[in-house]
């Protein structure tokens, strides 16, 4: 069983460091290949974006959202390379402490990277975060829960973690209708066939896929870019601009150990039937941004 920290003696304890590593299994099969995909390539070098604003927290989250619940004591799971959290800074809004987890090793090298003292890492499993029940005003993840084992525990986990009343916001896949419905039939064949797998297979196969996705999808979508917006959207990799681009986002899709997808109502369903409340899903073309608040 992990030890459990009480908040405020974890700050005082690792105010120098500002890191912990928790105990998990590094060879369960979705921690490693997880690990491989984003910790060990995606972020692996933990480059900031040039404009701060660029990220998701920004670009989608704040769409629907204003950052008023960013108060108090934050935890974010799933912060690969900190992009959001370097974002939030920015808008310096008061709050006593953020503490950003991911089971990347690149989440080890992120305090040099973030100097401030209310921000703290740690490399953690997002079904077992270690910290004491009722811990935290605010808990975010951007695209973290839909590539983990189990979601609904994940969920239980965060609802443990949160303060009474206290807000849950975060991203999540959905599931698509049309051309893309079937696209992703085809995405869980490759997806079960990966698992058997290595790591540098799945790299192979998706820089030579990336030149057809790239010319089948992307080229098109920025042609009809330019008359219809709609259209436009409703094609796979329409934010790709570059076969390079193209080639990561087929990484992180292809490499995943698992893409957890819902319909606005299942999510509605789940997060109500676990005991949220003020819940809160907003669909778009890229997916299901929720904000809701803890019973």
């Amino acid at each position: 069983m992990t030890m459990k920290f009480n908040l405020q003696e974890f700050i005082k304890n690792f105010s120098i460091e500002r890191f912990y590593e928790n105990d998990f299994n590094k060879k369960d099969k979705y921690i490693s290949r997880s690990n491989e995909t984003w910790g060990s390539f995606l972020h692996k070098d933990n480059v900031s974006h040039t404009d701060k604003a660029n990220c998701h927290l920004k670009n989608i989250v704040e769409k629907y959202f204003t950052l008023d619940d960013f108060k108090g004591n934050i935890l974010e799971m799933g912060c690969g390379r900190a992009n959001d959290l370097e974002y939030f800074l920015t808008k310096k809004f008061p709050f006593e402490s953020y503490i950003a987890s991911d089971i990347g090793e690149n989440i080890s090298l992120l305090p040099k990277k973030i100097i401030n003292n209310k921000v703290f890492f740690i490399k953690a499993d997002n079904h077992n975060i270690p910290f004491e029940d009722f811990s935290f005003d605010l808990i975010y993840s951007f695209g973290s829960f839909h590539h983990c084992k189990d979601f609904k525990d994940v969920l239980l986990e965060t609802k443990r973690l949160l303060k009474k009343d206290s807000t849950l916001i975060f991203y999540n896949y959905k599931k698509h209708r049309f051309l893309k419905k079937y696209l992703l039939y085809f995405e869980d064949i490759l997806l079960f066939f990966f698992s058997f797998t290595n790591y540098k297979f799945v790299q192979t196969f998706s820089y030579i896929f990336s030149f057809f996705v790239y010319i089948i999808f992307v080229l098109p979508s920025k042609f009809f870019k330019l008359f219809s917006k709609s259209i436009h959207r409703s094609i796979p990799f329409n934010y790709c601009n570059s076969i390079t681009s193209v080639y990561r986002a087929l990484i992180d899709r292809l490499s995943s150990p698992v893409n957890l997808r819902f319909s606005k109502k299942e999510m509605y369903d789940t997060l109500e039937g676990i005991g949220f409340f003020d819940i809160n899903v907003i669909e778009d073309h890229t997916g299901l941004t929720i904000k809701c608040k803890k019973k």
